[in-house]
């Protein structure tokens, strides 16, 4: 795909989302990456998490859904007129608008799942696949979650206190973390002003990541 292409137009103004995966051949571990920007334009809030997925299509899929699973979650969908989602896999993005079928049973199971829930919460959706150098923030996110082995949070305009505890305490911690540049209490971790959270807790995505190899 040499250029830019967007399926599904809408007017008003997007809330956009930027997802990104990848998992390297020689640990058969993947990582997620996503980025989400609000409707006015201001990058809101950028994370990654690890151990998610155990291939490069499985851990594309994996973090578009968990973007879309966020984005419901801290309610971001009422803020725009439609929901624009960016990143640069061909094989999420050609799934998701019907060009392409799902290669196997467990990613047929995330694209059925990712549309339930764009069926129950009445979502528009617009799609639009880009270029890898212009999703850089949502790949920076799965790199430094692959670095860190862990769930790192690189932006958070948020300023929301209780969603930064509820993303460090998320299912399947363990608790144990070894953290830099964070001040944590009891299991929830947040970020200094305006540093990099990086939390590897042992076996923190296990639980998930057996769950998706079950399928």
């Amino acid at each position: 795909m040499a250029a830019s292409r967007t399926v599904r137009r809408f007017t008003g103004k997007p809330f956009c989302i930027w997802f990104d995966g990848g998992c390297p051949i020689t640990t058969g571990v993947g990582s997620i990456g996503m980025h989400f920007v609000d409707v006015d334009g201001r990058p809101l809030y950028t994370r990654g998490e690890h151990e998610v997925g155990y291939t490069s299509n499985h851990s594309e899929f994996l973090g578009f859904r968990r973007a879309l699973e966020t984005l419901l979650e801290r309610r971001w969908h009422t803020r725009g007129d439609y929901i624009q989602v960016r990143g640069d896999s061909q094989y999420v993005l050609k799934v998701m608008t019907g060009e392409w079928r799902p290669s196997a049973p467990h990613l047929a199971d995330l694209y059925e799942g990712v549309r339930t829930l764009i069926r129950r919460y009445r979502l528009k959706v617009q799609f639009q696949w880009v270029p890898r150098y212009e999703n850089s923030e949502a790949d920076a996110a799965v790199r430094a979650a692959r670095k860190a082995q862990g769930t790192v949070v690189l932006l958070d305009n948020t300023g929301d206190a209780d969603f930064a505890s509820s993303v460090e305490t998320s299912p399947g911690r363990t608790g144990g973390a070894a953290c830099s540049n964070v001040v944590c209490v009891g299991r929830a971790c947040l970020p200094r002003a305006g540093g990099l959270v990086s939390c590897s807790p042992p076996g923190q995505y296990a639980a998930a990541l057996t769950r998706s190899r079950a399928r």
